[in-house]
């Protein structure tokens, strides 16, 4: 039974040195998806301030030769280091099955305010989400862009200069970082010219949102960046004969002015309604009929700096193309202007099965103009792997089942210790206590009476069989 004892209490010591470690064991040895080795090569090349191009074709972005251009958006992946192997899958099946010519990161990579991402070196681990989740990419020689939503590094502490900076290490990068010249990381363009080479068929924004205004609500675009897309596109035009690019813009955070697309409604009574957020708080919306896809309210910022009227105005921006709201895959029209909605890619953060997924965007250089291109979700579920042994497995990688069951070991262990090592110190108490008693107790030496008469009976026993033992 004592060897019992001292195994427990060996076992609950472990047990309790591990949950104090969690942050170590969390850092240093990642269960659930295998580590990707990132590829190291040079940043793109600027080619102006704000600007970048493409390493094919003698440094410079060009349309196919047969004209159209495929772009694949993956938004708001938004997974920690322990990066699901049936998100990488899909990911890659879908790039097998598209072949874009560009695929565009929306924002929200990392899921900033997981505790599992600050356990240990939450830098190494935030590099950890981007090797994996780059690897179908980069793998595959891809070029990628990217831009920053609210949770990649507010939330998860590690800057976005230096994440920017860790993607620009991958082969085929064309995400820029423009330094103090804009509030923010990551506002850039990229022009492709046209199949022949001869003239800049499509100029791609890709703007920073930011993350959390100090006033309260999501970031804003700032009256910086706006003015600094009202001289990209200026600048273009003149280069263009007069005529303005044709542009697509990506962006994490919606602009307000999506709620003048929705139709306002009496009260919560009223069929389709919605509550409001962000410009649109305090109000009542309903989709207008026609528009599908419109699964949760938008989340845009509190007010606007005049990005979308600077779109209006300059009239290059033919479609706008946000993540951020992970169930909405809508395809509205406000003014001329397409505002699109890309469903999130998560296995891990809010979605649904008939959500979740990747918008693929066709663009013709031809019509793009004229503000024609094709879009389309493909759902994620659709490329899972058949067979019930690839269910039971997608269900442990999707699920949430292993970061409850490590909190639960840790709280579990923690409860158990509260528990037991009180009881035990107070056990100890009591036989010191009755150990000193039996010691209290005992005869004195010769001559010594404080004791005498109050021997226990069991030492007066032991005496007298001690003497009997003597006589014989």
């Amino acid at each position: 039974m004592k060897r019992f004892r001292r195994v427990l209490r060996c076992a609950l010591c472990f047990s309790l040195l591990l949950c104090l470690a969690a942050p170590g064991v969390a850092a240093a040895a990642p269960v659930l998806a295998a580590a990707v080795p990132a590829a190291s090569a040079p940043a793109p090349t600027a080619c102006a301030p704000g600007a970048a191009q493409g390493q094919a074709d003698g440094g410079t972005l060009r349309f196919p030769k047969n004209g159209k251009l495929k772009i694949a958006v993956f938004s708001d992946v938004q997974t920690t280091q322990f990066v699901s192997g049936t998100l990488t899958e899909c990911l890659a099946a879908i790039l097998d099955a598209e072949q874009p010519d560009l695929v565009v990161f929306l924002g929200d990579q990392i899921e900033g305010k997981h505790p599992f991402l600050h356990l240990g070196d939450n830098e190494a681990h935030v590099k950890r989400v981007i090797d994996q989740i780059l690897a179908p990419v980069t793998e595959r020689g891809i070029p990628f862009a990217v831009v920053f939503g609210n949770h990649d590094a507010q939330d998860a502490g590690v800057s976005k200069e230096v994440q920017m900076a860790y993607y620009q290490s991958f082969p085929g990068c064309l995400a820029v970082d423009e330094g103090a010249s804009l509030p923010g990381c990551g506002t850039y363009h990229l022009i492709y010219t046209s199949s022949d080479g001869t003239r800049p068929a499509l100029n791609l924004y890709f703007v920073d949102s930011l993350e959390y205004d100090a006033k309260g609500g999501y970031g804003c675009v700032t009256k910086e960046q706006v003015a600094w897309c009202r001289t990209v596109s200026e600048t273009l035009a003149r280069t263009n004969g007069g005529e303005a690019v044709p542009a697509l813009v990506f962006q994490h955070i919606i602009v307000p002015e999506i709620y003048n697309v929705f139709t306002r409604v009496r009260d919560a009574d009223e069929p389709g309604a919605f509550a409001g957020k962000g410009a649109g708080k305090g109000g009542w919306y309903a989709a207008p009929e026609g528009l599908s896809g419109v699964e949760e309210a938008p989340c845009p910022p509190n007010y606007s700096n005049g990005q979308f009227a600077a779109w209006r105005e300059a009239g290059d921006v033919k479609a706008a193309f946000f993540g951020h709201d992970h169930v909405n895959s809508f395809e509205a029209r406000l003014d001329g202007v397409g505002l699109v909605a890309c469903p999130g890619a998560t296995l891990t953060s809010y979605n649904s099965e008939d959500a979740r997924g990747v918008r693929i965007i066709e663009v013709d250089e031809k019509t793009i103009a004229s503000g024609q291109y094709e879009t389309r979700v493909l759902l994620l579920k659709d490329f899972y792997r058949p067979g019930p042994l690839a269910a039971v497995q997608r269900f442990f990688r999707m699920s949430r089942i292993w970061d409850l069951a490590l909190l639960g070991v840790i709280l579990g262990s923690l409860l158990v210790n509260a528990i037991f090592w009180p009881l035990f110190v107070r056990r100890r108490k009591k036989k010191r206590a009755a150990a000193k008693a039996v010691v209290m107790d005992a005869p004195g030496p010769a001559g010594d009476n404080d004791n005498a008469g109050q021997r226990p009976a069991a030492i007066e026993a032991k005496s007298t069989q001690s003497a009997g033992s003597a006589r014989r």
